[in-house]
């Protein structure tokens, strides 16, 4: 019988991304549901103001890890590098012969992603570049728009409101200042924006 042969294939660099990904989706994912079920849980104005900052937190600490992994693609080892999953001509013809492989009971061994496994990622990508671009948006637009509970017109530009304006019904509404954080992350998106979608 011959001896198993351990191969170094995953990098720090993509094990530490993984890792504060998955605590990072989780966190989103429960204090968003906090937030959502709010009411029934008997949560304050000022705690929901609490909980969506700490959700916009770890948003942001999300942001931050995704664009760390699109650079590492082209700064990591081999198997962390955009190539090793770039979906190249005759890739449904790779998956048909992995799929093949599998149903014969000798699947094709990879070193890193098999094709399935290359296609996921890709979506995935896909799906968290979304998950970051449109969380970008809407605490861009918390910073300069009022909700419209405060019985003014939804969708007026408007500096940051204070915090009792984020309960249901407030009573009393004041302004302040947006702060730097904000108004560096919409001149960003307003600039992205005019980029990517503009021909």
């Amino acid at each position: 019988m011959s001896e198993l042969k351990a191969y170094a294939v995953w990098d720090a660099g993509t094990r530490w991304f993984h890792w504060l990904n998955v605590l990072c989706v989780i966190g989103l994912m429960a204090v968003g549901l906090v937030i959502l079920f709010g009411r029934d849980l008997g949560i304050s104005g000022d705690g929901k103001v609490l909980l969506k900052t700490v959700h916009t937190l770890i948003g942001y600490v999300f942001a931050l890890n995704l664009i760390w992994r699109f650079i590492w693609g082209f700064l990591g080892n081999q198997q962390a590098r955009w190539q090793s999953i770039k979906i190249k001509r005759g890739f449904i013809g790779t998956v048909r012969q992995y799929l093949a492989s599998i149903r014969a009971g000798r699947p094709e061994q990879y070193l890193g992603h098999n094709p399935l496994g290359r296609l996921s990622v890709v979506l995935l990508f896909a799906l968290l570049a979304t998950q970051m671009v449109t969380g970008l948006v809407l605490a861009a637009l918390t910073c300069f728009f009022r909700p419209s509970a405060t019985g003014l017109p939804s969708g007026s530009p408007h500096p940051v409101l204070t915090q009792g304006c984020w309960s249901p019904m407030p009573r009393k509404c004041t302004i302040a200042r947006p702060t730097r954080a904000c108004v560096s992350t919409a001149k960003f998106l307003a600039r992205y924006m005019s980029t990517a979608f503009i021909p």
